[in-house]
């Protein structure tokens, strides 16, 4: 049987930690306000969010709404696939309106994914 991986590499592994291995050593900050770091993200060169988070393009965690609280946030949702491409685009509308600055969207490997892709790109999605 030929296996797709090493499973050698798999099982033996070098030093691993923990949190409970790692100990941040309290120090003084030269920050004044917890206001002052600067989080934001590129994305992309010409992607960047303000919030370093992006929502999974899982069924049960991202459409619409939470891609519309994402983008409130400086971050970004991504939507998932599992939904007719009509759905997905007035998802993306959704988003696009309510002014959030991005939005991603899977589009899967299946039959319909360059209609997909096609649809999405020609309403905004990111």
């Amino acid at each position: 049987m030929d296996l797709m991986f090493n499973w050698e590499a798999l099982t033996k592994r070098g030093k691993a930690y923990t949190f409970d291995d790692v100990l941040l050593v309290p120090n003084k900050s030269e920050v004044r306000s917890r206001r002052d770091p600067d989080l934001s993200t590129h994305l992309t060169r010409e992607i960047t969010i303000d919030r370093p988070f992006i929502s999974a393009n899982m069924d049960t965690v991202t459409e619409a709404e939470m891609a519309i609280g994402m983008g409130q946030l400086g971050a970004i949702g991504i939507l998932h696939r599992f939904m007719s491409i009509s759905d997905q685009v007035d998802h993306v509308r959704r988003v696009k309106e309510s002014g959030a600055a991005h939005i991603g969207a899977s589009i899967g490997v299946n039959e319909d994914f360059q209609d997909r892709a096609k649809a999405l790109v020609e309403t905004g999605v990111d």
